[in-house]
């Protein structure tokens, strides 16, 4: 076969596993993959856009748009989900509605005057993806969504990005726990003298040295560097370009490896990860690599990339990651939406005119000012709030300019000692007051955790130490879920023949999730002794890793004082 034509299957490959976008061994959600969540937009006609958020196989959406008198007015779609599971890419379907309610000045919002009318449907579906002009290893088109709605029977279908803003990749330095985890593409046209990927990568020396990464700046401000170390003396780096994607990123480059302080020459083994999920605590992606040995011949991979920092990093912007939907649950009927890249987060409240009709306003650059709210509330986070007009959704035809007035201002901030966030907006002069939560609509996450990884625990420095409790080096640990609850079991080794288990409650809330229960350590097959509990708490869950803040409470050597220590846990899925 020629090298064009492998490059071709190899391409049909890489399509087919995109769309598939979960490995066999996770449960089979009916859902899109990668993660939709985030804010979507059509660049020929910027003003108006939609924003996706998907939590287990249900996903809901909110239309941002224009009316026939070119007036904001949003419509919302609670419960998009797959009709036909077998179909890709996966189309989520649902029903469309209008609703009216009471003015967002007035004193009292009564969620009981709020009317809800069906007006018609909504469709979204990614748009089968391309490889990218420059290659296979080129991080890729930008992802597609395309979305068609109805509305009192006016029909409207657009293809749409995923709104992008933040393109700094500051927010992945440190040090990880977990790898590259490849495997050979089954296609017939490989070679069946491919090298083994552990042996192309120089990965760590297996079982001598744990599975272990760093990220540092690369040669160029949208660069990074990942570098490891491989047996006594050899180290491996790799200069990636990232490029972000929405609320997702993608990294390309090549792999080097030599003697420790060699000095790269900008050839090596092309890799590239895609839909890489950027948590706070960690992160995971699907992987690509290919080698081409002498003669043109060409030996393709494919895998997951990923891990958990090992200790704290700076991360800039609200902490946790506040992307999703935000509501009052005494005041349903109305609602706010945050999607965070970097250090700004783009905000917008979708609530009721004086007239009770839908309207909505947006702030585009809301960013921490570095000062409290007050001793209960943590630090601000402020835009400037706007208006906008623009053309009617129902008319192709519609010149009508986009028209951007400012009205107000927008602040957001954590309530200390809870999971909710202060929530204060002028409109003209009107000052509005809230306190909002994140909106959860699924338990089927933990479906997605079932399977190994590669990660590990770790604590940071504290009186209770880590002998026999955490395993401080990365290391393979299972995860086991249960179709029938709400309840995982964590199972990692401490030592030889030892080892811990979590069984631990699995709670949604919003885009993000907590884990928390009892431990027990001691013999790997019949861990007995108890010394306290953990919670995992911020955790990101996609397909490909889980990451999150830890908690632990009790005895970490059984003889020793209660304590309390911080640190992450996660890993990446092989």
């Amino acid at each position: 076969m020629q090298n064009g034509d492998m490059k071709n299957a190899f391409s049909r490959a890489l399509a087919a596993a995109a769309l598939l976008g979960v490995a066999t061994s996770v449960h089979a959600l009916a859902h899109l993959e990668p993660d939709p969540t985030g804010l979507w937009f059509d660049p020929a006609q910027p003003g108006w856009g939609l924003e996706v958020a998907q939590q287990g196989d249900t996903t809901f959406a909110v239309l941002f748009t224009y009316d026939a008198n070119h007036k904001p007015t949003w419509y919302v779609a609670s419960n998009l989900s797959a009709q036909i599971d077998w179909e890709m890419p996966v189309p989520m379907t649902g029903t469309l509605y209008r609703t009216t309610g009471p003015a967002f000045s007035a004193a009292t919002f009564n969620p009981h005057a709020v009317t809800t009318t069906a007006v018609g449907n909504m469709q979204i579906s990614y748009v089968a993806p391309g490889i990218g002009a420059l290659g296979i290893f080129d991080p890729g088109s930008p992802r597609q969504l395309s979305l068609t709605y109805s509305v009192d029977g006016v029909q409207v279908s657009k293809t749409l990005r995923a709104q992008t803003w933040g393109v700094d990749p500051q927010d992945l330095a440190g040090n990880y726990g977990g790898h590259f985890f490849l495997g050979l593409l089954a296609a017939s046209d490989q070679p069946a003298t491919c090298p083994d990927p552990a042996q192309l990568l120089t990965l760590p020396l297996q079982p001598l040295q744990p599975y272990g990464f760093s990220i540092a700046a690369g040669t160029a401000p949208d660069h990074v560097n990942l570098l490891w170390g491989s047996g006594v003396d050899l180290g491996c780096i790799a200069d990636m370009k990232f490029v972000r994607d929405g609320q997702l990123g993608n990294l390309a480059g090549a792999v080097q490896c030599g003697p420790i302080g060699f000095v790269p020459n900008g050839s090596g083994v092309p890799v590239s990860v895609s839909n890489l999920v950027l948590g706070q605590s960690g992160i995971s992606g699907s992987a690509i690599a290919r080698y081409t040995r002498a003669g043109g011949q060409a030996c393709n991979y494919s895998g997951e990339f990923g891990g958990v920092i090992t200790a704290a990093q700076p991360r800039s912007g609200m902490t946790p990651d506040p992307t999703g939907v935000w509501f009052n649950p005494s005041e349903s009927g109305w609602g706010l939406i945050l999607t965070q890249q970097g250090p700004t987060t783009f905000a917008a409240v979708f609530a009721y005119d004086a007239d009770g009709k839908p309207t909505w306003w947006v702030a585009s650059n809301v960013v921490d000012t570095g000062q409290p709210v007050n001793l209960l509330v943590g630090e601000a986070f402020t835009g400037p709030l706007y208006s906008t007009t623009g053309p009617y959704f129902g008319n192709a035809n519609d010149s009508t300019p986009l028209s951007v007035m400012p009205v107000g201002t927008l602040q957001v901030a954590n309530i200390g000692g809870t999971d909710n966030l202060s929530l204060t907006y002028t409109v003209g002069g009107a000052t509005v007051q809230k306190t909002v939560e994140r909106q959860t609509w699924t338990t089927d996450h933990p479906l997605l955790l079932g399977g190994s990884y590669t990660g590990g625990l770790f604590p940071e420095a504290s009186a209770c130490g880590t002998s026999g409790l955490f395993a401080t080096n990365p290391t393979t640990f299972s995860v086991t879920s249960d179709s029938r609850s709400s309840s995982l079991q964590l199972k990692w080794p401490t030592g030889p023949g030892t080892g811990c288990v979590l069984v631990a409650d699995y709670v949604q809330a919003g885009q993000l999730a907590t884990l928390s229960g009892p431990v027990r350590c001691g013999s790997i097959d019949n861990p007995q002794a108890s010394p306290g509990t953990i919670t995992i708490s911020d955790v990101t869950v996609s397909s490909i890793g889980f990451a999150g803040f830890a908690n632990f409470n009790g005895v970490a050597n059984l003889d020793a004082p209660a304590c309390t220590t911080g640190g992450f846990i996660g890993g990446v899925r092989h």
